[in-house]
């Protein structure tokens, strides 16, 4: 997404790169702030990334021809060009979310701000786990995706396109045109086997930015044009409507990008060509207006800061009481944060970007990395504090609440779990000879590790968990990311497992989204009562099946019931109520309704269960005398992390069950 005055044979300035650069740009906040028919704008990622493939391959071959390119002063130009106007985003955001964040969202924030300045801001995003992330628009830094992806491009891309520059015309356009294919094969695959790794990935992009190399090839760096005339016009219109129309047709919920992109990455290339010809047509000359220039020079701050700026504003008026994390924006307010990043692109291109990339500011490359260097470890800096939670911006009454949210409740307390390999991990040695437990399930098993490994090292025992949050027994299709047999039945016989505790979300399962509450934010309701019978009959036929299977390998097994979830975010709730002076021990949720609602999933589980699992109900333990499920404790704390996952303080009432099952255990194998 930089802004490079590339010159052709005669050394003539291309203006309607920088108006296609507007188009792009257009696109992306069109989308993000959902103005106008524009659906699909996030195409214009695709059609940056064909420009940055043609320029740089451009420059390179250039210097490669004249006889001085230099690796150090490419990649110096690389962050003359690039890390002011980032560095400085990221400074404003982080200050903006500092001020404006709850927890949650400032630990996620602070995660990918460390992962930033390394260049892996697409794989932080890609390693994600969406169960426990925020949603989207909670993420201010999560359109760095796109920067990191071209960050790694220019580390790599020079290392491959020097030897070709020894190599005829013939001989780059045939490695090239090979690579562009071949990586296109790549990133159509990836997307239908991974979408997420398709999208945020190089290997999902680099076939978009061959593209532009590829084009570079052809024309640039042969000095070859197209021939001026109808033909011209006639491409460019076509190229141009290669990317507007899937602008307006396309959508987020299609499988993106793979051959979807060709179209938009297929119009760029085209528009590419078509304005190199001696006399361009009249898209071109179009796009070489004024405004559109103006727009496409400053389009690299434009895109940094429209989604931060959208995203603080959503928290700055969202309401503490409500069950969406963010609000809703006005066509005023989102097309006004729009604008404040427009004016701060121009403001940053002015003052900032021009200044060190015609060196009227740091002049020296020593200095420039210096003052990178430096920026970037106070920001990593940063991002590690805030991410420890050692950051601490409320009064202590609300963050006594509020502190809870952002506890890890991940069971091995790693929140870049994807790059750990293993179905499972040990939270908990025991003594020779005294066997172990295995907890499976979903996150919901996650969050009772701790309680659990406390229970476990009293009893001498060991505990391991299933490394990813993936529910063992699901309906009505089986969870593909469950270990399968063979990798369980290795780790019950590897580590002696005596006992398995199941623990899952399993009201989503069987009765649907619980209405009135949280998951409101989801837009469904609870499934009808027929489909809530049919679901329960399917989940105590599944549970029946795994716990037959691992009762014939020698295992005994014990099953947990649904957390009462909360009908609002807990920590969230009880710390504006402190801040409005309510009492906290007076909200909460009726265990009568709990009970109403899990109907058809207790009555399966306990049908299931029947001479096979012991059951575990957590809800005696989390609910008072007065049959309130409450998510403040006396001390002042929250029990929850969220609406049904229990925090470590709540997780930690359930030691009395899970003693009294390893007592029962050890009594019975006597």
């Amino acid at each position: 997404m930089q802004t490079e005055r590339l010159r052709l044979g005669q050394k003539e300035y291309r203006p309607d790169i920088d108006g296609l650069r507007a188009i792009a740009v257009l696109g992306v906040v069109a989308y993000h702030a959902d103005l106008g028919p524009f659906p699909g704008g996030f195409v214009g990622v695709d059609v940056f990334f064909v420009i940055s493939g043609y320029l740089i391959t451009s420059l390179i071959l250039s210097e490669c021809e004249a006889g001085h390119f230099s690796l150090w002063s490419f990649w110096a130009r690389r962050i003359r060009r690039l890390a002011p106007a980032m560095l400085l985003m990221l400074v404003g955001s982080a200050i903006m979310a500092h001020l404006l964040f709850y927890p949650l969202e400032f630990k996620a924030f602070a995660r990918s701000l460390i992962a930033q300045p390394f260049l892996l801001a697409n794989v932080f995003f890609y390693l994600q786990d969406p169960y426990f992330a925020p949603m989207s628009d909670t993420i201010p830094l999560l359109h760095t995706w796109s920067l990191a992806v071209e960050e790694q491009f220019y580390l790599l891309y020079p290392l491959l396109l020097l030897p070709l520059a020894r190599l005829g015309r013939h001989g780059r356009i045939g490695w090239i045109g090979s690579a562009c294919l071949v990586t296109l094969a790549i990133g159509a695959g990836l997307t239908m086997i991974d979408r997420p790794a398709g999208f945020y990935l190089l290997p999902g992009r680099m076939w978009e930015l061959l593209t532009g190399a590829l084009i570079a090839v052809l024309f640039v760096a042969s000095g070859r044009r197209c021939p001026t005339g109808i033909l011209a016009g006639l491409a460019a219109c076509a190229g141009l409507g290669a990317i507007v129309i899937p602008m307006i047709f396309y959508h987020g919920h299609m499988v993106f990008p793979g051959l979807a992109a060709v179209p938009p990455v297929l119009g760029a290339a085209t528009l590419l060509i078509a304005g190199t010809a001696e006399r361009p047509p009249l898209v071109s000359r179009l796009l070489s207006l004024r405004p559109f220039v103006w727009l496409g020079l400053v389009s690299y701050g434009f895109y940094l800061w429209h989604w931060p700026l959208l995203v603080l504003q959503k928290q700055f008026t969202a309401d503490p009481f409500s069950v969406l994390l963010t609000a809703d924006l006005s066509v005023l307010e989102r097309i006004g944060a729009a604008l404040a990043a427009l004016v701060l692109a121009w403001g940053s291109y002015r003052y900032v970007e021009q200044p060190i990339r015609r060196q009227i500011l740091l002049p020296r490359p020593h200095a420039l990395v210096a003052m990178f260097v430096i920026a970037a470890t106070g920001i990593f800096g940063y991002g590690l504090a805030a991410e420890a939670g050692l950051l601490r911006r409320f009064p202590k009454a609300e963050d006594a609440f509020l502190a809870q949210e952002a506890v890890s409740a991940h069971r091995c307390g790693h929140w870049l779990n994807g790059m750990i390999p293993g179905d499972f991990c040990r939270v908990a040695d025991g003594r020779p000879g005294r066997g172990g437990v295995l907890l499976l399930g979903d996150s919901h098993a996650g969050v009772l590790s701790l309680p659990l490994a406390d229970s476990v090292r009293r009893f001498g025992l060991s505990l391991d968990v299933n490394r990813v949050k993936c529910p063992i027994v699901s309906v009505p299709i089986p969870a593909s990311c469950a270990p399968d047999d063979h990798v369980l039945t290795k780790e019950i016989r590897r580590h002696d497992i005596r006992l398995v505790v199941l623990a899952e979300r399993w009201d989503r399962m069987v009765e649907g989204l619980e209405p009135n509450g949280v998951d409101a934010v989801w837009g469904r309701l609870p499934f009808t009562e027929e489909e809530r019978q049919r679901r329960g009959d399917l989940l105590e036929a599944a549970l029946v099946e795994a716990f037959d299977r691992l009762r014939r390998m020698g295992i005994q097994v014990a099953v947990m019931k649904q957390v009462p979830q909360m009908p609002f975010l807990p920590t969230r709730h009880l710390a504006q109520r402190i801040r409005l002076g309510l009492p906290v021990r007076e909200t909460g949720k009726m265990l009568s309704d709990h009970r109403a609602f899990n109907r058809h999933v207790e009555a399966a589980i306990n049908r299931a269960a029947t001479g096979r699992a012991i059951i575990l109900d957590p809800s005696p333990l989390l609910c008072d005398s007065d049959g309130l499920c409450r998510p403040a404790t006396p001390s002042g704390t929250s029990r929850y992390i969220d609406e049904d996952h229990l925090s470590p303080i709540g997780s930690a009432m359930l030691t009395p069950m899970f003693d009294a099952l390893l007592a029962g255990l050890l009594e019975e194998n006597r």
